[in-house]
């Protein structure tokens, strides 16, 4: 009991010095017996201080209303020679029933601020009510609303110190004998002691709320981008005749990747003796747990007249047998969406980010650079209050080159009026309806949006695709450097 916070939820003392060495004089409110009266001692009445009347016992409490005074000696053991014990209802506790009080010269001096409730509850000077000196909570917290005093402090009010002497204190401010309006005071100990169980239980309830929606957090997987993760390949399956998708398995079933939208991750294997680093999109997003998903077109050896090695990573995936684990990176990238057409754009890795807004999105892929274009499209449509509109120029060699196709048609028909998708193949085939040959200023002319403010183009294909017909045909169309972001 020497914390002052929970010493307030039982009583506080102070010494008695002004009368002798055995009686006891209180004032203030009986309820304070409740705590204390199957104590043993013995008690008689007298004449109050300042002319006050005496308190009339009352049922098993002493009803001692503000003003009033009872005069009590404090034993240790029994009764003294010559008393006569009095009704059980009017025992007075010896000094001895509350060992651990705090010496009341130690409480005057760590509580000055504080003065004593008649309910048993510290108040502030000004203070409408009890001040929260229960569940652990200081007085220094202020007053909790919807609580008023049930009777004004008394002129004179007298306490225990344990282990002093009697002594009789003054309580500045104060007028005797008043009670308040209050209609739902607390003036039993016993409904303080409810009162002190309902708020901890509110409080329980809270505190458990919080920990459990906490504890429903996905876990994040990539918490460190300069650190490198194990993920254990789950599944393998074809997308195409060169493109296959791989699942990954994140350390538990309830862990998200953790890559914000616009970012990627790099996969490093070390093959052949030599490192390898290939940067790559899941097609995945935070909302899916346990897994992450990669589209990667596979390379193979002597198959592909420009790539006669084929592709190092691509070969390496395709094979990995399941169970095999890779190492993750990230996240990694020099965009990222943060939504309602709002991006943070890196002019370099050393530069800080620049926000920039679109209303308009104009993007061109080729191949497997659709995989951050539809990781950015299907971020805005999933929002409904995100109003940026999406224009995509997907390039391929062929239609059976088209990945994703699907789930791209799929958005166009669900949102067709905030996303656009246009095809165009150089070896399209007898019925194809959509346009033909490489990226020309006609086809961004036609499908994209037109340079302005608010209009941001994306670019992410092959080198000789963006570098030979993008960026010539944008600079002919009037599209700035501060228009265009190339992955």
């Amino acid at each position: 009991l020497q914390n002052d916070d929970f010493q307030a939820l039982l009583l506080y003392f102070e010494p008695i010095s002004a009368l002798s060495q055995t009686p006891l004089s209180w004032s203030g409110s009986a309820r304070l017996w409740e705590h204390l009266h199957r104590s043993k001692g013995v008690g008689r009445w007298v004449a109050p201080p300042s002319g006050h009347a005496p308190c009339p016992p009352r049922g098993a409490l002493w009803d001692l209303q503000a003003g009033c005074a009872v005069e009590v000696p404090v034993l240790r053991h029994g009764v003294p020679a010559g008393k006569t014990p009095p009704s059980p209802q009017l025992r007075v506790p010896h000094q001895g029933a509350l060992p651990a009080l705090v010496p009341s010269s130690q409480l005057r001096t760590r509580s000055s601020h504080l003065r004593p409730h008649p309910a048993g509850l510290y108040t502030r000077p000004g203070c409408r009510g009890p001040c929260t000196a229960l569940l652990g909570w200081g007085p220094h917290l202020g007053c909790p609303p919807g609580l008023g005093l049930c009777w004004r402090l008394s002129s004179r009010s007298s306490f225990w110190g344990a282990g002093k002497e009697p002594v009789t204190t003054h309580v500045p401010g104060s007028s005797p004998g008043r009670r308040s309006r209050c209609p739902f005071c607390p003036q039993s100990p016993v409904l303080l002691a409810s009162l002190g169980v309902g708020l901890l239980s509110l409080f329980g309830l809270a505190l458990g709320s919080y920990l459990l929606r906490r504890s429903r957090r996905p876990l994040v997987t990539l918490l460190d981008p300069n650190e490198k993760y194990l993920l254990r390949l789950l599944d393998k399956t074809t997308v195409n005749h060169n493109t296959k998708k791989f699942r990954f398995a994140l350390p538990t079933a309830h862990h998200v990747l953790g890559l914000p939208v616009g970012k990627h991750v790099y996969l490093s294997a070390c093959i052949n003796g030599s490192l390898v680093i290939r940067p790559y999109t899941p097609i995945t997003s935070d909302e899916d747990q346990g897994y992450v998903d990669r589209v990667i077109k596979v390379y193979l050896k002597g198959v592909h007249p420009k790539f006669p090695e084929g592709g190092k990573m691509s070969q390496y995936l395709n094979s990995l047998k399941l169970g095999d684990v890779v190492e993750f990176r990230g996240p990694s990238g020099l965009l990222t969406y943060t939504g309602k057409g709002k991006f943070s754009i890196q002019p370099n890795k050393k530069s800080p980010p620049e926000p920039r807004v679109a209303r308009k999105l104009g993007m061109i892929a080729g191949g497997t650079g659709i995989t951050p274009m539809l990781q950015l499209i299907r971020a805005i449509l999933k929002d409904p209050e995100d109003p940026t509109q999406c224009f995509l120029l997907f390039a391929n060699q062929t239609e059976k080159d088209i990945i994703l196709r699907e789930d791209l048609e799929e958005l166009q028909a669900r949102h067709p009026n905030q996303f656009k998708l246009w095809f165009t193949l150089d070896q399209p085939p007898e019925d194809w309806t959509y346009s033909k040959g490489f990226v020309s200023a006609d086809m961004i002319r036609e499908h994209l949006p037109a340079p302005a403010e608010d209009v941001l183009l994306l670019l992410c294909g092959p080198p000789p695709m963006v570098q030979l017909a993008c960026h010539p045909n944008l600079d002919k169309l009037g599209y700035s450097q501060k228009m265009r972001f190339t992955y």
